[in-house]
């Protein structure tokens, strides 16, 4: 298990550190237009030191430059003073959590970015084990985790370090079936007393 875990922080590390200098996000929720016009939609916003992509060259409109950007599944236009290029990898730490599902036999959604809106990358079931990469970066109401050497999004309430879904009710079961056990052989002890003392 510990070498598992120090390979995929050797991986990580390379990952993040590997090529040129990585491109971030300076300010929190930092929007990523449709196009690069201040008018066009907001299709999502970005953490603050969220990294993202560079898809093309920078463009310059009316004075401001923007640089095409991807984040996940979301692509689209920044304004490039809202970017800026971190040479060194953010720190981070690795811990395992487990999928836990909210009903009975429910999948739980990996995202590619911090939305429920964006690709669903994968499904995984109740007790499946997930790497989590803890940062500096705040992704709301989601973490990130690694998973099949791919950066995804868990929700918080589909992740636990304690018992899964699954795990509650198999114990809320064994819980029922011991006391109802137990009753049973009490009951039926006090009605073998009851015919025993009648028959004397």
């Amino acid at each position: 298990m510990k070498k598992t875990v120090f390979i995929l922080v050797i991986a990580l590390i390379f990952l993040l550190s590997s090529g040129s200098a990585s491109i971030r996000c300076l300010h929190p929720q930092t929007p990523i237009f449709e196009e690069a016009d201040f008018s066009s939609a907001v299709i999502f916003r970005i953490p603050q030191n969220a990294q993202v992509i560079l898809v093309e060259d920078d463009i310059a409109i009316d004075n401001v430059v923007w640089a095409k950007v991807q984040y996940g599944s979301y692509v689209g236009y920044v304004v490039q003073a809202d970017l800026y290029e971190e040479k060194n990898p953010l720190s981070f730490s690795i811990s395992t959590i487990k999928a836990t599902s909210r009903i009975m036999g429910e999948e739980i959604k990996l995202y590619s970015a911090n939305s429920t809106s964006s690709a669903v990358i994968a499904k995984v079931k109740d007790g499946t084990k997930l790497n989590l990469v803890t940062s500096e970066i705040d992704y709301g109401d989601f973490y990130e985790i690694s998973y099949n050497n791919q950066r995804v999004f868990i929700e918080k309430k589909y992740a636990t370090t304690g018992l899964t879904y699954n795990q509650k009710t198999a114990l809320i079961i064994g819980a029922v079936t011991l006391v109802s056990i137990v009753l049973m052989f009490f009951i039926i002890n006090y009605i073998y007393k009851s015919k025993k003392s009648k028959a004397q």
